[in-house]
């Protein structure tokens, strides 16, 4: 039965659909996997305090709300990798030829431009999730990006011959699949699938982290999502 989009909320204009997924939980309890998917945000999140710059009806822009009672709150770096693998997985049927990757901890790239990223909010109780909003925003149409020189978009890359409404479709799907794999205790594999598509994986790179910018070998990620680098010569574990 399927978990993500069972329930779907579409606005023409909203200031985040994060913060309209906050609202709702604050207000009722909304199903699990109600998608807010939105034409445009006036206030579109980023991590931190960055901001999320999107043209109207141009690109896919949605949060959705979990209860992952399932999952300890130590492992809650298991959202970020279950939703980037099933981006990955949607973005290769529509460009299987182009090398799309996982920038730690939560952007989507292909190359080395940036096609999206990842926002996950989660609320905890003791050591247990009470209530997860993970957000989505993608460039599939919009071909200009002002000073975004790093920007790239799904039709920059190739023809599409599907409608935006169509390929927001198929990425809920992903989301669901992954979504279940995760809840059926599908850990290891995640795991190893997100590490597969880190970029710079085996590759040394100047990687932003809580201690600064710190310059080494991608080794990969441990359990609690930090970052594992080579550097000069010590593995080291590092967050974001």
């Amino acid at each position: 039965m399927q978990i993500i989009g069972s329930h779907r909320i579409y606005l023409e204009s909203i200031n985040s659909t994060s913060t309209f997924a906050q609202e709702l939980l604050s207000k009722s309890n909304p199903n699990e996997g109600t998608v807010i998917s939105a034409g445009y945000q006036t206030s579109g999140k980023g991590q931190g305090s960055n901001k999320w710059q999107s043209e109207a009806d141009k690109n896919i822009l949605l949060s959705f709300i979990l209860y992952p009672k399932f999952l300890k709150a130590s492992k809650q770096f298991y959202l970020s990798i279950f939703v980037a693998n099933a981006i990955v997985n949607w973005l290769d049927k529509i460009i299987p030829e182009q090398p799309v990757r996982i920038k730690w901890p939560n952007d989507i790239y292909v190359g080395h431009q940036k096609l999206g990223g990842i926002l996950i909010q989660n609320t905890l109780k003791a050591d247990a999730i009470e209530h997860a909003v993970i957000g989505i925003g993608l460039n599939v149409m919009q071909q200009q990006f002002g000073e975004l020189s790093n920007a790239v978009s799904l039709s920059m890359l190739t023809p599409l011959d599907q409608t935006l409404a169509k390929l927001t479709d198929d990425l809920i799907l992903q989301l669901d699949h992954y979504y279940r794999m995760l809840a059926n205790g599908n850990f290891a594999w995640q795991k190893s699938a997100f590490e597969q598509r880190m970029l710079h994986l085996g590759e040394k790179a100047s990687v932003s982290t809580s201690e600064g910018m710190v310059e080494g070998i991608v080794l990969g990620i441990g359990e609690d999502g930090k970052i594992v680098m080579n550097v000069d010569g010590v593995v080291r574990k590092l967050g974001h």
